[in-house]
């Protein structure tokens, strides 16, 4: 089994930017920076729509096959969120692409 890393200071992958907000809570949900640069560099099984939340923030998610999900700002491609989903969802996703 391989160490999970969990960064402790503001990085950027690509062209998105990953904060201290995202950063707490990756280690609070176990997910390591190699899991959410994996997510960020490779293509997604699926991106959402933009949605604004209460405040008339924008956020779209994009959901990766090694089942993880992070939450971006399109505005400035800021990473606000990141967490695990369930195997039932990517089959689910794997099904639905392989169509």
């Amino acid at each position: 089994m391989t160490k999970k890393y969990y960064p402790r200071k503001p990085y950027e992958v690509n062209h998105y930017k990953v904060g201290y907000h995202a950063i707490e809570r990756m280690k609070l949900r176990l997910v390591s920076k190699g899991e959410v640069g994996y997510n960020l560099r490779k293509k997604p099984l699926q991106i959402t729509p933009v949605v604004f939340d209460i405040k008339g923030r924008p956020s779209y998610r994009r959901l990766s096959d090694n089942k993880t999900l992070t939450c971006i700002n399109p505005k400035d491609n800021f990473v606000t969120n990141a967490w695990h989903f369930s195997s039932k969802l990517l089959s689910k996703l794997l099904r639905r692409k392989s169509k």
